[in-house]
């Protein structure tokens, strides 16, 4: 039985549905993904997406170890520019204690936890060897 690819599968499935899960809250305005963040972000991750899809079906281990990888980075860039986002998103207040408060306020929600759940077994389990299917 060859686990090893359905296990690719699956956690590259995890990852690719986390970035439609809800990702940041913003109060007023509600639970935001990928594609309502930033189109950019999202079209970037599903590209690294098919990266790794193609790299599974293809049996080419280092292209998912590199894939996985990506997503990783991705996702902590990700992370990173959302801060970074609503920080200047709030610049128009004039008080730093009422910016920090509001910027406070957008929290980010269970959906990073799936995407990094799905990149760390596509990671480790691209270590893994593969029996070549004919």
């Amino acid at each position: 039985m060859k686990i090893i690819p359905y296990t690719q599968y699956f956690a590259l499935f995890l990852a690719f549905i986390g970035s439609f899960l809800p990702l940041v809250h913003v109060p007023i305005l509600g639970n935001w993904n990928f594609w309502e963040t930033d189109h950019y972000l999202a079209i970037s991750f599903w590209a690294i997406c098919l990266l790794c899809l193609l790299g599974i079906v293809f049996q080419h281990s280092k292209v998912v170890r590199i894939g996985a990888v990506l997503l990783l980075v991705h996702m902590a860039f990700s992370m990173y520019a959302v801060r970074y986002q609503t920080n200047d998103f709030f610049s128009f207040i004039p008080i730093a204690k009422l910016k920090n408060l509001a910027t406070g306020m957008v929290t980010l929600k269970w959906g990073w936890q799936i995407i990094l759940i799905g990149a760390v077994v596509l990671l480790f389990s691209s270590f893994f060897k593969q029996k070549k299917i004919n």
